[in-house]
């Protein structure tokens, strides 16, 4: 576990190096399974005090935009989309016509940068974007052309990436059209890593502009400009006071800052509201280790190591990480601990196979493989899994004997 601190904001992958899973986050319903948490009391007469700056704010004059620009269509836009759209039969058309003008090297040539996190016109402007920017992008001008598009919260398996000196967890948002909770479309900047079988749902404008404002937040701060990053976080809490991992982030913040007093209520609030929260844990041990009380520290140390063991995505990494460097028996002992912990997940089988084709099992790899295809709804992963079965089969009737 990471003693560096966790920070969370909207998952964005860079394609061009595509980070391995590190430790996710694990909700549990029920404490009784474990050791009990450490108490913490919320005072909720100091939430107005957190809330204006915890008397961080008097130096810095940065305001953050406000929330209603975030969606601004110009003039310039308006007239693109038009243009993109002016053929289109039926929104179905319209919709495909737009995301290709957005995308294409004749049209506005988007293109992807995980740190991008930019209004609307400011994406159009500058014609780079990340998962949240790419949907507010899309949304504005969809709407703009009269399409019901909204914000899509998917619940992907979390994805942990190393950024100075923290663990940051990424979340993923992307765009969909139409109401019906069977039939709808999906409009994501990087498709190949959504899965519908995900779970999902429509979140609202102020929700999505809240994981906007954590965003800027979160880059502010990688950045050492921890009250601009402040200023960021308070407004994404006004707009969506109960988030847990805002509040996460706020103590996160505080700490950085040296404001232990407001660090400490801060996570205690985080941990009310999600007594689930690996990242909260993981900021709360951070927190009493720099207030001087080492038996809080390791209480909730422990209890950030306990999710993180009960997590299939932590073993997954690690399967993945072993499998890389040749650690094969690792990498099986790993890989079946993910599939003990969740077996409906595709790759976690497709690793195994893997495996399993490395330590010279066929039969096995080939089962694995099979599982993995079973569990996948999407051709084109299906046809890339049988392909790898194809390969298997031909290297088993080459081997000797």
């Amino acid at each position: 576990m990471n003693r560096s601190g966790f920070r969370e904001r909207d998952r964005d992958r860079v394609r061009a190096r595509r980070p391995p899973l590190f430790v996710g986050l694990l909700i549990v319903a029920a404490l009784s399974a474990c050791a009990a948490r450490p108490p913490i009391a919320e005072p909720g007469a100091q939430r107005a005090w957190l809330l204006a700056g915890a008397g961080e704010l008097q130096a810095d004059l940065t305001q953050p935009i406000d929330a209603q620009d975030l969606l601004v269509v110009t003039d310039e836009m308006h007239d693109f989309a038009v243009r993109a759209t002016a053929r289109a039969k039926n929104e179905e058309e319209k919709i495909r016509t737009l995301v290709e003008a957005l995308h294409s090297d004749d049209g506005l040539a988007l293109r992807y940068d995980a740190l991008a996190t930019l209004t609307a016109q400011e994406a159009f402007k500058q014609r780079r974007a990340n998962c949240i920017t790419h949907t507010l992008l899309f949304i504005a001008m969809a709407r703009d052309l009269h399409i019901d598009a909204r914000f899509n919260q998917v619940d992907v398996p979390p994805i942990w990436d190393l950024r100075g000196d923290s663990l940051v967890l990424y979340r993923h948002i992307n765009a969909r059209i139409g109401a019906s909770t069977e039939r709808f479309r999906i409009v994501d900047l990087t498709p190949e890593e959504y899965d519908p079988a995900y779970r999902q749902r429509v979140i609202s404008d102020r929700e999505a502009e809240a994981q906007f404002f954590n965003n800027r937040a979160v880059d502010l701060q990688t950045q050492g400009q921890h009250r601009g990053a402040l200023r960021y976080q308070l407004r994404a809490l006004e707009l969506s006071p109960d988030a847990s991992f805002l509040w996460s982030n706020l103590g996160h913040l505080y700490l950085a800052l040296g404001n232990l007093q407001a660090a400490e209520t801060s996570i205690g609030i985080a941990l009310k509201l999600d007594t689930g929260s690996l990242s909260a844990y993981g900021t709360a041990t951070r927190i009493y280790e720099a207030l001087g009380e080492p038996a809080k520290a390791q209480a909730y140390r422990r209890r950030a190591e306990w999710l993180q063991r009960r997590n299939p995505y932590y073993h997954y990494q690690l399967a993945q990480r072993a499998y890389k460097n040749e650690r094969l028996s690792v990498a099986y002992q790993e890989s079946l601990r993910a599939i003990k912990l969740y077996p409906q997940d595709h790759r976690f089988f497709l690793l195994m196979g893997a495996v399993l084709a490395r330590l010279d099992r066929p039969d096995l790899a080939r089962k694995s493989i099979e599982a993995a295809i079973a569990l996948t709804g999407d051709e084109k992963l299906q046809s890339r899994y049988r392909s790898k079965l194809d390969r298997i089969a031909a290297a088993a009737k080459a081997a000797p004997g």
